[in-house]
Protein backbone atom coordinates (compact mmCIF):
# COMPACT_ATOMS: atom_id res chain seq x y z
CA UNK A 1 0.00 0.00 0.00
CA UNK A 2 1.40 3.22 -0.67
CA UNK A 3 0.58 6.79 1.01
CA UNK A 4 0.08 9.77 -0.70
CA UNK A 5 1.84 11.77 2.25
CA UNK A 6 4.58 9.99 4.82
CA UNK A 7 2.15 8.50 7.59
CA UNK A 8 3.18 9.42 11.27
CA UNK A 9 1.44 6.07 12.12
CA UNK A 10 -0.10 3.02 11.04
CA UNK A 11 -3.00 0.73 12.76
CA UNK A 12 -3.49 -2.94 10.80
CA UNK A 13 -6.31 -4.75 12.36
CA UNK A 14 -5.93 -8.89 11.19
CA UNK A 15 -9.95 -9.52 10.39
CA UNK A 16 -9.52 -13.13 9.30
CA UNK A 17 -10.84 -15.30 12.27
CA UNK A 18 -8.01 -18.13 11.38
CA UNK A 19 -4.97 -16.78 9.62
CA UNK A 20 -1.93 -14.79 10.25
CA UNK A 21 -1.76 -11.26 8.73
CA UNK A 22 2.11 -10.41 8.27
CA UNK A 23 3.21 -6.30 7.58
CA UNK A 24 6.19 -5.05 7.26
CA UNK A 25 8.23 -1.39 5.48
CA UNK A 26 10.29 -2.90 2.40
CA UNK A 27 9.92 -5.38 0.22
CA UNK A 28 13.22 -7.21 0.72
CA UNK A 29 12.53 -7.48 4.57
CA UNK A 30 14.43 -9.67 6.69
CA UNK A 31 12.20 -12.52 8.12
CA UNK A 32 12.53 -11.41 11.26
CA UNK A 33 11.75 -7.86 10.48
CA UNK A 34 8.54 -8.88 9.44
CA UNK A 35 5.53 -8.43 12.09
CA UNK A 36 3.13 -11.13 13.00
CA UNK A 37 -0.35 -10.62 13.17
CA UNK A 38 -2.38 -13.17 14.42
CA UNK A 39 -6.01 -13.62 13.46
CA UNK A 40 -8.40 -11.12 15.27
CA UNK A 41 -5.49 -8.58 16.36
CA UNK A 42 -4.37 -5.52 15.82
CA UNK A 43 -0.94 -3.62 16.37
CA UNK A 44 -0.55 -0.03 16.34
CA UNK A 45 3.01 1.08 14.32
CA UNK A 46 4.38 4.67 15.31
CA UNK A 47 6.45 4.85 11.55
CA UNK A 48 7.08 7.80 9.44
CA UNK A 49 6.91 5.72 5.77
CA UNK A 50 5.59 5.81 2.63
CA UNK A 51 4.36 2.52 1.83
CA UNK A 52 4.01 -0.73 3.68
CA UNK A 53 3.08 -4.36 2.79
CA UNK A 54 0.65 -6.86 4.17
CA UNK A 55 1.03 -10.63 3.26
CA UNK A 56 -1.82 -13.12 4.95
CA UNK A 57 -0.70 -17.08 5.61
CA UNK A 58 -3.61 -18.09 3.69
CA UNK A 59 -5.55 -16.49 0.65
CA UNK A 60 -8.49 -14.30 1.46
CA UNK A 61 -6.98 -13.35 4.81
CA UNK A 62 -8.82 -9.95 5.06
CA UNK A 63 -7.54 -6.93 7.00
CA UNK A 64 -8.21 -3.34 7.63
CA UNK A 65 -5.85 -0.23 7.92
CA UNK A 66 -5.95 3.20 9.10
CA UNK A 67 -3.49 5.37 8.87
CA UNK A 68 -2.51 9.09 10.37
CA UNK A 69 -0.59 10.97 7.26
CA UNK A 70 1.57 14.18 7.88
CA UNK A 71 1.13 16.59 5.40
CA UNK A 72 5.28 15.80 3.90
CA UNK A 73 4.21 14.36 0.42
CA UNK A 74 5.46 10.54 -0.25
CA UNK A 75 8.27 11.75 -2.74
CA UNK A 76 10.33 13.44 0.27
CA UNK A 77 9.93 10.26 2.28
CA UNK A 78 13.71 8.25 1.41
CA UNK A 79 13.55 4.53 1.47
CA UNK A 80 13.83 2.62 4.44
CA UNK A 81 16.45 0.24 4.52
CA UNK A 82 19.64 -1.44 7.24
CA UNK A 83 19.57 -2.67 10.64
CA UNK A 84 15.53 -3.56 11.45
CA UNK A 85 14.61 -3.22 8.30
CA UNK A 86 16.33 -5.02 5.36
CA UNK A 87 19.28 -6.93 7.07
Amino acid sequence: ITFPEVTKQVVVLNRHASYDLEVFFHTGSAAANRFTISAGEQQTFNIKCKEVFLTGSATGTTYTLYASLTHIPASHMFNLTGSGITE
